[in-house]
C-alpha cells in the first residue's frame, strides 16, 4: 500500500490500493456508489488535487489529469484523463501553481508545463543516481528540493530565463523556467540514514524531510544546514504536511502525529 497525505479542498476522497492497483474516486458522502476506476496499471505514487481536476502518476510511467465531464462529478462519478507517457516509472510527484515535477526510478526529474504536459517536458535531468521519491518547490518558486531512495537530499536553483538565476529575485516559476543541473549541480543535505520519501516547505526558508530511518529534519536552507531532528517514530515514515503552525507526519505503525511548528522566543529573535 502506498499512502498519501494530501489537503482536501472538495468532498473527494482518493483510496489508493496495491491489489489491486488501480485508484479509486469516491464521493466523501458514499461507499460503494458513484465511484469511478482510475486506470493506472501498477502502484500509483502521487495524488494530487487541483481544484476540481486531479492528477495522478504511477509505477506505470504514466502521469494522468483527471477532469470530471459534468458538473456534479458526485452524481455519476464520470471521470476523463488525459495522459502522457514519460517511459519511466514515476516514484514520486509534486504539482505547483502552474508546473508538475516528477520523479522517477531512473533518478531523473521531468518538469511539465500544466496546460501543455501532453506535448512532453519542458526540462528533464539526471538528479539522483537512484529513484527520486520526493519532490517540493520553495515558497517563492526559486528552488526544488529532491529526495531520493540513496538518502540524500538536493536543492536546485531554478533559473528563470533573463533574469539570471538570481535567489534573491523571489520571482516565481515561469513558463521558461529551467534548472541549470551543470551550473549549479545542487545544494546537497546529508543526514537522513534511510531513503527520503517527503518533503515539505515551512516558513522562513524552512524545509522538513522524512525518511524510512523514522526521522524527521527541519534544515534551513539560508544556512545551509540541518536545525533539529525529530526521532522516535519507531518505524517506517511514509509522507509529511507542513504549514506556519503544524507539523502531520504518518507512518507504518498506523499513527499519525501531529507536532507543533510554531517558533518559539529565544534571547528576543525567533527559533524553530
Amino acid at each position: 500500500l502506498h499512502c498519501c497525505i494530501c489537503n482536501v479542498l472538495t468532498p473527494v476522497i482518493f483510496v489508493l490500493a496495491y491489489k489491486p492497483p488501480p485508484a479509486k474516486v469516491l464521493s466523501a458522502e458514499q461507499t460503494n456508489q458513484g465511484e469511478a476506476v482510475l486506470n493506472h496499471k501498477d502502484v500509483v505514487t502521487g495524488v494530487n488535487l487541483d481544484g476540481m481536476s486531479a492528477w495522478t502518476s504511477s509505477l506505470d510511467g504514466i502521469l494522468r489529469s483527471w477532469t470530471p465531464t459534468t458538473s456534479d462529478p458526485e452524481v455519476d462519478g464520470s471521470w476523463e484523463s488525459t495522459t502522457f507517457t514519460v517511459g519511466e516509472p514515476i516514484t514520486g510527484m509534486h504539482l505547483c501553481d502552474s508546473h508538475i515535477f516528477l520523479g522517477t526510478s531512473e533518478g531523473n526529474v521531468f518538469i511539465f508545463d500544466k496546460g501543455t504536459f501532453t506535448e512532453g517536458p519542458v526540462f528533464k535531468w539526471k538528479a539522483h543516481g537512484e529513484p527520486v521519491l520526493a519532490l517540493t518547490v520553495t515558497e517563492d518558486g526559486t528552488r526544488l528540493a529532491t529526495g531520493c531512495k540513496g538518502r540524500e537530499i538536493k536543492v536546485w536553483q531554478i533559473k528563470a530565463e533573463g533574469d539570471g538565476g538570481d535567489e534573491e529575485t523571489g520571482e516565481r516559476l515561469a513558463e521558461n523556467s529551467i534548472i541549470d543541473p551543470e551550473a549549479n549541480p545542487g545544494l546537497v543535505l546529508s543526514g537522513h540514514n534511510g531513503p527520503v520519501v517527503s518533503l515539505g516547505v515551512g516558513p522562513d526558508d524552512l524545509l522538513v524531510s522524512a525518511a524510512h530511518d523514522g526521522t524527521v529534519r527541519v534544515w534551513d536552507l539560508k544556512a545551509k544546514q540541518m536545525l533539529y531532528a525529530i526521532i522516535g517514530h519507531t518505524l517506517y515514515l511514509v509522507n509529511l504536511q507542513v504549514d506556519r503552525n503544524r507539523l502531520i507526519v504518518d507512518g507504518t505503525n498506523n499513527v499519525v502525529l501531529c507536532h507543533n511548528f510554531l517558533p518559539s522566543e529565544v534571547q528576543g529573535g525567533t527559533k524553530w
